[in-house]
């Protein structure tokens, strides 16, 4: 008997007499505690090292799991540590703040399988997937666009107007896509981002000075004037008009634009030359070219840049503009001839940023329509981080 009080004393005296990580004492291992050098047990919240690590309040045992402080709600990994960021417990996804506090009924932007995206976590924390009061979400919890809830919406604007309406939409997030009636239009002065594009790309290659072509594609682009996109075209053919619009013909094609041919130049305007052909383009290959800009592919990110700076100086804001609020970045051009109204660009909202094309041929009501249609995708892409 004495031989196991002795034995007892020696084990509680070497368990109490270490410093750090310690069992509560010899009949608990299982319960860990830390003890400073002094003999004294932490409590509450605490960082050890680089390591964040919670300590109940009243016995001082390290805390694993989750774990309720404060009215908020924490998880402790089995060797204590707190978790922070995107954290998988079981089948479950869950998301820890910077303080390691748990999100709840909220978006959130997190890194999935080395790619941003938009995620919802529900009242218990645990990330959506699949569909969840009428929003979409796929298998990794990302959120989607609902693109049967879009498309209709559009369709029955397009419906209310008497007219003949092009449509391509793209998420810029998701990659998601939606088009209506792409058909080939005649693109009006849209067109010139085409030129606009394949001139930095003969300046990029050394057979154009960008110097000579600043203030063409200035002028061509921020007002739309014609005697600058037939100049600009011509330097490209150097000096021949038709010769040049065979370069931007065959510069579109290896961008991928499938449905989009340039054959004279543009009136009123000086330089006049045509091959007898009419210009044609479609909203998505326009789109195409957004898309392209928007990831930095042609020629360099420093060059689509530039251009993009550019087509958010473009002057027109007759058309989608009308369904945007001022203070939205919108990098478009438009076009106008006759009963012919073309815009399309990059609408840019943090985390939300989209393209639209919008080409129509004696649509009634210009000015409501493109209002009307405008606004249902801004509208629709700025509540989509909501419950509503």
């Amino acid at each position: 008997m004495l031989l196991c009080i002795f034995i007892f004393l020696v084990s509680f005296k070497f368990v109490s007499s270490k410093s750090g990580f310690v069992p509560k004492n010899i009949f608990k291992r299982n319960q860990i505690v830390y003890r400073t050098k002094e003999g004294d047990l932490l409590y509450g919240l605490h960082t050890i090292g680089r390591q964040t690590y919670y300590f109940d309040k009243e016995t001082g045992v390290m805390q694993t799991g989750f774990t309720e402080i404060d009215d908020n709600t924490y998880y402790f990994k089995e060797d204590g540590t707190m978790v922070k960021g995107l954290y998988r417990i079981e089948d479950d996804f869950y998301y820890f703040d910077e303080d390691g506090k748990q999100i709840k009924n909220q978006f959130k932007k997190v890194s999935m399988n080395e790619n941003d995206q938009i995620s919802y976590f529900d009242k218990d924390g645990k990330m959506v997937t699949n569909q969840y009061k009428e929003k979409i979400f796929n298998e990794d919890g990302e959120l989607l666009i609902n693109e049967d809830t879009l498309l209709k919406q559009a369709q029955a604007i397009i419906n209310k107007y008497r007219g003949n309406v092009g449509l391509y939409f793209k998420d810029l997030r998701t990659q998601q896509e939606i088009s209506i009636n792409d058909n080939t239009f005649y693109p009006c002065s849209i067109i010139k981002v085409c030129v606009l594009v394949t001139v930095y790309n003969y300046i990029d290659q050394g057979l154009l000075e960008y110097d000579s072509c600043q203030t063409y594609l200035e002028n061509m682009i921020i007002h739309s004037d014609n005697t600058s996109y037939n100049a600009l075209i011509s330097m490209l053919g150097n000096g021949n008009g038709i010769k040049g619009l065979q370069v931007v013909n065959t510069y579109m094609m290896q961008l991928g634009l499938q449905n989009t041919q340039l054959h004279h130049s543009l009136s009123p305007g000086d330089i006049y030359f045509s091959d007898n052909g009419s210009n044609i383009s479609c909203p998505s290959d326009i789109g195409l070219l957004f898309d392209l800009l928007y990831q930095g592919k042609i020629i360099s990110k420093v060059a689509c840049d530039q251009m993009l700076n550019l087509l958010k100086q473009c002057s027109d804001q007759r058309a989608i503009w009308q369904g945007l609020p001022n203070t939205v970045e919108f990098a478009h051009k438009s076009g106008w001839a006759y009963d012919l109204y073309l815009d399309g660009g990059i609408v840019y909202i943090p985390d939300k940023d989209y393209i639209l094309v919008l080409f129509t041929d004696q649509i009634s009501n210009k000015t409501d329509f493109f209002k009307e249609m405008s606004s249902l995708f801004y509208t629709y892409e700025t509540k989509l981080f909501t419950l509503e």
